[in-house]
């Protein structure tokens, strides 16, 4: 309370008017007592010299100086006033404190003067006789119209001043106790105005930091409980509004932070007010954008700045690709930037989807388009060939006729074999995370796709070895789909496996999955070539792929499928010692 700098400024307005108004009032209250004191021993003193002027007509008349010295020095005595008695000549017959013989003439007095004129003569002045100020009201005695003399009665001004000051001294103390006893209760009247007005206060003051929750207790039942009531109501108002914004932000920040694309808001300054996950993993910045902080000083990316830029100056939505490169990595983002303004804030938002992959399928549906265009086309063209040279007259040649018959049969197998390929990964592709997965044992199919190959493997004297589990190792996959990763392993490890070479087919298990293993000693495969080996139609030697009768597309297969029954597939070579293809399923729980 006696902190608060309104309760001090009401309060001393308060005390100011009030000691004004005690002064003023007390100066006034002093000064019509003072005249009226005046006016009162004024009319004492005449109404004395009323009294008085009886005797003084006697004694005049008498002449007898002596009794009337002593009647006035008794009568002097009895009221403590001064009596003078003066002839009209001026002479001093007679006087109450002084010898009239030492006296001086007074005729010249200014209340005798009065007196003579006027019915009485009143003067306040210095006496030369008894060396004080003195009051002094003079009247006539007349015998007739004659003036016998003059009667004078004076009092010290210093027993009117005495008076004055005590009731001054009487004014004061009773100006003072008045002025405490208001003080006091305007003390308290102050605090009880001040202190819903600095409740009041410390509300307003937690609402603008945020403290919604607080009310006006002691509201009083007048215009400040009004105001009072008015602040519960804002209150309660911005509280629900406060709970409403915040509900709606919750679900924004909860929408924005589970978007896959990137969301980066920034003001007209290129300061972060808002940014997500998505945005800080696709540009490589650990944790989120700190709010606040140039949006240049945390990312350092020329084609978003300038993208951002370019909305900016022109006002108008821009979009476009950016690339960024990060760890040897390029990935490609479609941005899309927006300006926006809401309250007093204005800025940018931009809105960054990753196209990488949606790039990187479109490159290899161009190459898949290419290559199977290719592929078709070389052994049609081939064919073609073949059959037109046997229509222009080579058909009856024995030396011509059978060794072109011989390789258009070649290129038609080869042509067989492609579509059938393309048919049974289009077939894979629609089937891929449908396949039902049953409870399949993976020694049969090991021992059955061996047997097959043999004959293969001992036409170009390999040797074969397989290297399984006693114990039976049954694993969650598709029959059919596990015979065909088998037989397109083996087929490319006999193919690219050179004379007397080695294959080794191993089974292994782990906790949770089964691995097969399919080794060869052959050409191996470079390194630089390991990441796109399972890609459609690519191969490492192209010429002897096609030479071998290779349709690009048996490592494409076995890693569809893999992935249809829940597995993956993995490669380890190097060129020239042979490679090594794992495929890795689920195994079957026990039931």
């Amino acid at each position: 309370m006696f902190r608060s700098r309104f309760f001090w400024k009401l309060y001393a307005s308060y005390a100011a008017l009030l000691v004004v108004t005690s002064v003023l009032t007390g100066s006034l209250v002093h000064w019509r007592l003072k005249a009226s004191l005046n006016v009162e021993l004024e009319k004492t003193l005449e109404s004395k010299c009323i009294l008085l002027a009886p005797y003084a007509r006697r004694g005049l008349e008498s002449g007898n100086q002596v009794a009337m010295q002593s009647e006035v020095t008794s009568m002097g005595r009895e009221t403590g006033t001064r009596f003078t008695l003066i002839r009209a000549d001026g002479t001093v017959l007679a006087d109450s404190d002084e010898s009239p013989s030492q006296m001086e003439n007074h005729s010249n007095r200014p209340e005798v003067q009065q007196a003579l004129r006027a019915p009485f003569g009143m003067t306040r002045r210095f006496s030369q006789t008894v060396r004080y100020s003195m009051l002094y009201i003079a009247r006539a005695v007349r015998h007739g119209e004659k003036v016998s003399g003059i009667v004078r009665v004076s009092i010290p001004l210093k027993a009117i001043d005495a008076q004055l000051v005590a009731v001054r001294e009487t004014i004061v103390f009773g100006a003072l106790a008045g002025l405490l006893t208001a003080l006091v209760f305007g003390l308290i009247v102050t605090q009880r105005i001040t202190r819903p007005i600095r409740e009041m206060t410390e509300i307003a003051e937690d609402l603008r930091l945020g403290k919604y929750d607080h009310r006006a207790l002691n509201v009083p039942n007048d215009e400040i409980g009004v105001l009072g009531d008015t602040l519960n109501r804002l209150g309660e108002e911005i509280t629900s509004q406060v709970d409403a914004l915040s509900r709606e932000q919750a679900q924004l920040q909860a929408m924005i932070s589970r978007m896959v694309e990137g969301v980066l808001a920034v003001d007209e300054n290129d300061r972060v007010l808002l940014s997500n996950q998505a945005a800080c993993d696709l540009l490589g910045v650990p944790g989120l954008y700190e709010r606040g902080k140039p949006l240049w000083s945390q990312v350092r990316h020329a084609g978003l700045l300038e993208l951002m830029s370019a909305t900016k100056s022109s006002a108008q939505p821009s979009r476009g690709e950016i690339v960024f490169r990060r760890n040897g990595r390029e990935r490609i983002f479609d941005a899309q930037a927006t300006t926006f303004e809401g309250g007093e804030t204005r800025g940018i938002v931009v809105v960054l989807h990753d196209i990488t992959d949606l790039r990187r399928l479109e490159h290899i549906r161009r190459d898949f388009v290419a290559n199977v265009s290719h592929e078709l086309k070389t052994p049609l063209t081939a064919i073609k060939g073949y059959v037109e040279t046997l229509l222009d007259g080579g058909l009856h040649d024995d030396q011509i006729n059978i060794p072109f018959l011989k390789k258009t049969s070649e290129n038609t197998t080869r042509l067989s074999n492609l579509v059938t390929d393309l048919l049974s990964l289009a077939r894979i592709e629609s089937e891929e995370g449908i396949l039902k997965a049953t409870p399949v044992p993976w020694q049969p199919v090991i021992l059955d796709a061996l047997t097959r190959h043999e004959t293969k493997a001992r036409q170009k004297n390999i040797l074969m070895e397989s290297h399984l589990p006693d114990s039976p190792v049954t694993v969650l996959g598709d029959t059919e789909g596990m015979t065909q990763i088998l037989d397109n392993l083996l087929d490319n490890a006999i193919k690219y496996t050179s004379e007397s070479g080695r294959i080794d087919v191993r089974l292994t298990r782990t906790d949770s999955t089964a691995d097969l293993e399919v080794k060869d000693s052959g050409i191996g495969i470079p390194a630089k070539e390991l990441d796109r080996i399972f890609e459609r139609f690519y191969r490492v030697d192209k010429a002897r792929s096609r030479e071998l009768g290779g349709t690009g597309l048996g490592l494409s297969i076995v890693k569809h499928l893999a992935q249809c029954m829940n597995g993956q597939v993995s490669v380890k070579s190097e060129e020239g010692r042979g490679s090594s293809f794992t495929v890795s399923l689920l195994l079957a729980t026990e039931s």
